[in-house]
């Protein structure tokens, strides 16, 4: 599917026929991926004129502002400013057993962070079976609509097998100075997965380390490039419902979202 909106591969995929029994997936990767998939889809399921496209390239930028300062507007939690302002380890460790995180408050923490002073800097390391791994070829076939349909479903259960089946390694670090406080956790940390039991007795979580640990923050940062992590953190229970796109984007690198002929997204 050929993007209209002045959107590349970095914002935006489309694998797949719209119109097509099964759909398409699309994979955000940015705000802009996140706000265009729906003009993309409507521009996309007919035969635009000139005029049309312009209005919905207008409206797309509108949408872009408007979304982009009613998430200024929200802030930071409350409950992350309370945890960055500890001095004390034991304190720390004292919020920490009581709190609970939900993706909606990450999501806030990320996108505003420089409003009390943090740089935001993340990374999403990806380990994938190799049965599940889907190259270039498989897009470009999922783009033909030629391609039949029992073909189609073969690469979309590839593809939706990669993301039920890899580990992915989130992390997320905020800097001011000397002061660092660092996220981290895996899909398996952060969800209810069927047939893998919680390594924590309280369920989902994700976990938390900072500067208060006296650890090199370059080799904690290295550190979070292995499959298996190990580094001494405290947890934090996490809710994540996996339910917006944009969300997901800022939290886990990416969502991935079903798209049908009726222009019903389905993440």
């Amino acid at each position: 599917m050929t993007l209209i909106l002045d959107l590349t591969h970095h914002d935006l995929q489309i694998m797949g026929d719209v119109a097509s029994k099964d759909g398409a997936i699309a994979i955000c990767k940015s705000f802009r991926g996140c706000i265009g998939l729906e003009f993309e889809v409507k521009l996309g399921t007919g035969k635009p004129d000139i005029n049309k496209i312009k209005h919905i390239q207008k409206s797309f930028q509108n949408k872009l502002i408007e979304t982009d300062n009613a998430i200024k507007h929200q802030g930071i939690p409350d409950s992350f400013i309370n945890l960055f302002n500890q001095t004390s380890k034991n304190d720390v460790k004292k919020i920490c057993r009581d709190i609970e995180f939900s993706e909606e408050e990450l999501f806030l923490l990320i996108y505003n962070s420089d409003q009390i002073g943090f740089s935001h800097k993340s990374k999403f390391k990806h380990h994938t079976p190799e049965q599940f791994r889907y190259e270039r070829g498989d897009i470009n076939t999922m783009a033909d609509h030629t391609t039949e349909q029992k073909v189609r479903k073969k690469i979309i259960n590839k593809i939706s097998g990669t993301f039920e089946q890899r580990r992915n390694v989130c992390c997320h670090i905020f800097e001011n100075g000397i002061m660092w406080h660092c996220f981290y956790f895996s899909y398996e940390d952060s969800q209810n997965m069927p047939r893998k039991r919680q390594h924590w007795k309280c369920g989902t979580h994700i976990h938390y380390v900072s500067y208060l640990w006296d650890n090199d923050r370059k080799k904690l940062w290295d550190k979070l490039d292995s499959r298996k992590i190990n580094v001494t953190d405290f947890h934090i229970k996490y809710e994540a419902p996996l339910a917006v796109p944009l969300h997901q984007v800022y939290v886990y690198g990416h969502a991935a979202v079903q798209v049908s002929k009726e222009n019903k997204q389905k993440v």
